[in-house]
């Protein structure tokens, strides 16, 4: 096997891109052949699909400058409007992610978020700079209501249910029900007499959740749910202890396709020791307290 070229430019890069693409190849193939050639770290695979839609959009600059063509209009208010509807329908998107989509450079989707709508990232969340007093107060009241409900102890096993979505689907009420039927059954299942007892469930205030499909489904079956403060992925299991892990499990590897890294997550996932579950859950208590102490700030 030949010996990847150490040397190269973006604009080399972008150079290959423009070439392949004009052969018909798709970014993913691009993306493999880069990687053949150059290396498994010498662009993402967004940033293939990024540089395919500007060539077939009919650009032919291989540089990052603005004030070229449409990129002179990055930072308009349609942009500023389209960044933020973006952020509030994935808040994890990357700004590469978001520059892509606008087909604006990251130093432009940089400045829009940044300093048109004062963002900020938050367990790898996007929320906004500053949290606002009503913010502040909801936090507040709900944390103490936490707190005063944490004094039972409780069992940590780990996973009930691994699922993921299919390229180009998205959650709304209707799929959010879906996996929720999915989880029911696992309760069932792997927690015998758990369904009797109560559940109780624990999900941000994304629309999904709080649609009115969704409440009806959890009324139906009698689920509680954990409150939970708007704007705070800082106080989400989720967000502040497990997603940090598995993007450092993931880091620095490559897969053939989606099904090889999902099938890397579910064996990683699987192999967890309870302890690292229970430690994710028992630090709620520790975060909700220091959110009462600290109410200026994210904890």
């Amino acid at each position: 096997m030949a010996a990847h070229l150490e040397t190269w430019s973006k604009e080399e890069i972008r150079a290959v891109i423009r070439f392949l693409n004009a052969k018909s190849l798709n970014p993913t193939e691009i993306h493999k052949e880069l990687q053949s050639v150059y290396g498994e770290h010498v662009i993402s695979r967004t940033q293939v699909y990024h540089w395919c839609n500007l060539f077939e959009a009919g650009h032919s600059d291989l540089t990052d400058r603005e004030g070229r063509g449409l990129l002179i209009t990055a930072a308009s208010e349609d942009n500023v409007k389209r960044v933020d509807e973006l952020i509030r329908q994935h808040r994890r998107l990357k700004l590469h992610e978001i520059a892509s989509s606008l087909e604006i450079s990251e130093t432009s989707a940089h400045r829009i978020v940044f300093d048109e709508l004062g963002y900020r990232k938050v367990s790898a969340r996007w929320v906004p700079k500053h949290l606002t007093d009503n913010h502040k107060e909801q936090r507040l009241d709900i944390c103490r209501e936490l707190l005063r409900r944490s004094k039972s102890s409780h069992r940590v096993r780990g996973v009930l249910l691994f699922e993921t979505l299919q390229p180009g689907e998205t959650i709304n009420a209707a799929r959010y029900c879906q996996t929720l039927d999915k989880l029911r059954e696992a309760i069932r299942r792997k927690r015998p007499g758990q369904l009797t007892n109560g559940v109780i469930l624990q999900h941000d205030n994304a629309t999904p959740h709080t649609a009115r499909v969704t409440q009806g489904w959890l009324e139906k079956y009698g689920w509680e749910i954990l409150p939970h403060p708007p704007q705070s992925p800082d106080l989400a299991p989720s967000d502040y202890h497990l997603f940090g892990p598995l993007k450092r499990e993931l880091a620095g590897k490559s897969f053939d396709d989606d099904e090889e890294l999902v099938d890397h997550v579910r064996k990683w996932l699987q192999n967890l020791d309870g302890s690292f579950f229970r430690e994710g859950i028992y630090s709620m208590v520790r975060r909700w307290q220091k959110c009462v102490d600290r109410l200026d700030c994210y904890v």
